[in-house]
């Protein structure tokens, strides 16, 4: 797994069709028209998530390796 900062996360999900609804802190939360859950992404500056972290948001994001 490659892995990348809460802002490429961002940036990813956005081009995906998740839309940021509201900011928590640190803490984007995103939604998808189509889908029920709820994406809590973490962004602080341009570190890289923790893998548990990146994990966790591909597999509610329907996501692969090759989505990167």
């Amino acid at each position: 797994m490659r892995h990348v900062s809460g802002k490429a996360m961002a940036t990813i999900l956005k081009a995906r069709g998740w839309v940021h609804v509201r900011t928590n802190g640190s803490h984007f939360i995103f939604r998808h028209p189509d889908s029920p859950n709820r994406i809590d992404l973490p962004i602080h500056a341009n570190k890289d998530l923790a893998p548990g972290t990146q994990r966790d948001v591909m597999r509610k994001a329907g996501m692969t390796d090759e989505n990167l």
